[in-house]
């Protein structure tokens, strides 16, 4: 079911937000041919993270939109999804041209032209052979100015690692998916772009790339204060239990105190067993504070080591519990920072 919605779903379903709260957010409103293959891109966002899809939109009134949607699936602490989060843009005038690219060529040029889109060809040497209009918009240049340029020269240098690789694929015969770069402009401003490309082939043999251009830079941002929200609303959680386990710990190391300092005078023996345990307590209090703070600084938790860890997780258990828990090690312990996350996780969750 959809949680919140803009008035752009209102829009592009013809349906009032009473409708839309009841009604399947993919059986009710797409094409029916598109059911499947949008239910097994929610189930990849799911597990990786990501996905990105291309379907038909059903209004009320019968009307047929196409529509690419990027989605996310931000988690919480422990991995688990929160809940599904999908940005959609019409992409019917990119289905114009991609059909005029598989049946006219004056016709494609016509279009392009005219699209927002950049439309970009560059040959085997990663050289910019033609650009239409839209360039000036993404990056302040007109396409006089950009054509016969190398096309890495606009490129984030972080990125460009990536983007050579993707064209070597390409160029190979390979024809991945869209993907997604940083670019830099005329100001030196970053923007997102996206960019699906497909090979030019002459007699037989690749003699370039050309594709489509997409300005993502505002999804972009409004992706980045999405994940923002959801890791500040997770944050605080592990900020509310921080403090609530400080409070508790302190409270209870003061009333061992006064207990001590009462029992002393009568019986020094079991004054001393009251010190034993105070210190068991708060060595396990501060274990579980440490975990605690662990939760907040996942960079901690990578670099520290894994037996490190799992002892800590036992100290806490028994702070809490008064059962003994031993842990063992033998040998290095070095694993991949992924790999001991996971252990830690899987440790956390048994002792839980």
């Amino acid at each position: 079911r959809y949680l919140k919605w803009n008035s752009k779903v209102n829009e592009l379903s013809g349906r009032s937000d009473e409708e839309i709260a009841v009604m399947d957010p993919i059986r009710d409103f797409l094409a029916e041919e598109d059911i499947p293959k949008t239910l097994a891109a929610v189930e990849q966002a799911v597990e990786k993270g990501t996905m990105t899809v291309r379907c038909t939109v059903i209004a009320k009134d019968g009307t047929r939109t196409p529509r690419e949607y990027t989605g996310s699936a931000p988690r919480d602490a422990d991995g688990n999804p929160l809940q599904f989060i999908a940005i959609g843009r019409d992409i019917t005038e990119q289905v114009r041209i991609e059909e005029a690219l598989r049946n006219s060529e004056e016709l494609y040029r016509h279009l392009v032209e005219k699209i927002s889109d950049v439309i970009y060809s560059i040959d085997v040497e990663g050289m910019i052979t033609y650009l239409n209009p839209a360039v000036e918009e993404l990056l302040g240049l007109p396409p006089e100015q950009v054509v016969g340029q190398p096309f890495a020269q606009f490129m984030h240098p972080d990125d460009l690692g990536r983007l050579q690789g993707n064209i070597q694929d390409l160029l190979s015969g390979e024809v991945p998916g869209p993907a997604e770069y940083r670019i830099l402009n005329a100001l030196g401003e970053t923007r997102w772009i996206r960019v699906p490309s497909q090979p030019i082939a002459e007699e037989g043999r690749v003699t370039g790339l050309r594709g489509v251009l997409t300005d993502i830079t505002e999804r972009k941002a409004v992706e980045a204060q999405l994940e923002e929200a959801a890791t500040a609303a997770e944050r605080q959680r592990l900020a509310r239990e921080l403090h609530d386990s400080v409070t508790q710990s302190l409270h209870s190391a003061s009333l061992i105190a006064e207990t001590i300092q009462l029992k002393w005078e009568e019986d020094p023996e079991e004054g001393r067993r009251g010190l034993e345990h105070l210190q068991r307590f708060t060595q396990g209090a501060l274990a579980e504070m440490r975990t605690l703070l662990l939760e907040l600084n996942p960079e901690a938790l990578e670099a520290q080591e894994l037996p490190v860890l799992l002892r800590q997780l036992a100290q806490a258990m028994m702070a809490r519990t008064h059962t003994a828990v031993t842990v063992t090690s033998a040998g290095e312990c070095t694993v991949p920072a992924e790999v001991k996350v996971a252990l830690y996780r899987i440790a956390q969750e048994a002792l839980n």
